[in-house]
């Protein structure tokens, strides 16, 4: 998933030593044309960032890689009981969220769901939506009155304006 994580982390210089990354995880960011890729690839190459392929952990200890970059949550924790150090990316996609808070108005495009209606960000956060007037494929404002947040999901319910 294209959320932010890889970029913001590369981006921000939250990396200062050489890491490493999983080739699985690391794939699909390299792959496309577009600015985050390109960002990816250049933070990449100035980094120097090592991309293990094989059995992953024999080699991150092998390598003594002082960063690994890893986003299924089983292979997290084999990883840290082999003393690698690992930076989660489903923990890194809470610092990619765009910045909302309760009362907030924000906008979103109605999408029908199985019990209501539902929008969502462009970081990827679910949006519930209650009030009249809604309508599939319509932009609502509306105003944020509860948030549920954990490393992978966010759920925000808002009240419709109008």
């Amino acid at each position: 998933m294209r959320d932010g994580r890889v970029y913001y982390l590369f981006h921000n210089g939250l990396i200062e030593r050489e890491p490493a990354v999983a080739s699985e995880d690391i794939k699909p960011y390299l792959e496309g044309d577009d600015e985050v890729s390109k960002s990816i690839k250049e933070y990449m190459e100035r980094l120097k960032v090592k991309v293990l392929k094989g059995e992953l952990i024999p080699v991150a200890i092998k390598l003594r890689c002082p960063v690994l970059l890893i986003g299924e949550q089983d292979l997290v924790r084999k990883l840290k009981a082999a003393g690698v150090r690992v930076i989660d990316l489903e923990v890194l996609r809470m610092f990619s969220r765009d910045p909302i808070k309760l009362g907030d108005k924000i906008k979103v495009k109605c999408q029908r769901a199985e019990d209501g209606f539902i929008g969502f960000l462009g970081d990827g956060s679910e949006v519930i939506l209650k009030g009249r007037g809604l309508k599939s494929g319509k932009i609502v404002e509306c105003v944020v009155v509860n948030i549920t947040e954990t490393p992978r999901v966010r759920r925000i319910e808002c009240e419709v304006e109008g």
